[in-house]
């Protein structure tokens, strides 16, 4: 007794498909590559990023002072970061952690997305602020960004959305 799902047209194509492979082995082989070609064909289509990009009132922030610089100095450096942000009537408040990573605030946010990490050292500061509204935060950061980067020329400053 068959059980299972039978197509007669389906059935016929496939025995088709068979016979002229084992006839002729470069049919198989065309078969065999049709689909990942085609595949490699649309690649350059697909959007590269794995996660989507997020609408979210909040990002991250990141600076690494020079590696001499004292718990102090950099306490002082946020410090001085956060005064900029609340500056500006977007941000709402900011949440910093001085030499480690922060915690995780967004599902996609791995150890590899912190891109200057130094976790245990005096001289790494992060962490993330919250805005009035997405469209907010996207707005913000490109002149944030320079704003920082003036503010700190001896320390690599970073200002990202969550994506």
């Amino acid at each position: 007794m068959q059980r299972g799902f039978g197509h007669d047209g389906l059935r016929r194509v496939y025995r088709n498909v068979i016979a002229k492979t084992v006839r002729w082995p470069w049919v198989g082989i065309v078969t065999a590559l049709v689909i990942p070609l085609a595949g490699l064909g649309v690649a350059p289509q697909l959007v590269e990023q794995f996660f989507p990009p997020v609408d979210r009132n909040q990002f991250q922030i990141q600076l690494k002072l020079p590696d001499h610089v004292a718990l102090e100095e950099t306490s002082c450096a946020v410090e001085k970061a956060r005064a900029i942000l609340l500056a500006h009537s977007e941000v709402l408040d900011s949440t910093w952690f001085i030499g480690e990573r922060p915690p995780r605030v967004y599902y996609n946010v791995t150890i590899s997305n912190v891109t200057i990490s130094e976790d245990g050292s005096a001289s790494f500061a992060a962490g993330f602020a919250n805005t009035r509204s997405p469209e907010a935060t996207h707005a913000l950061l490109p002149g944030l960004q320079k704003e920082m980067a003036a503010a700190f020329p001896d320390a690599v400053v970073l200002t990202m959305p969550y994506a």
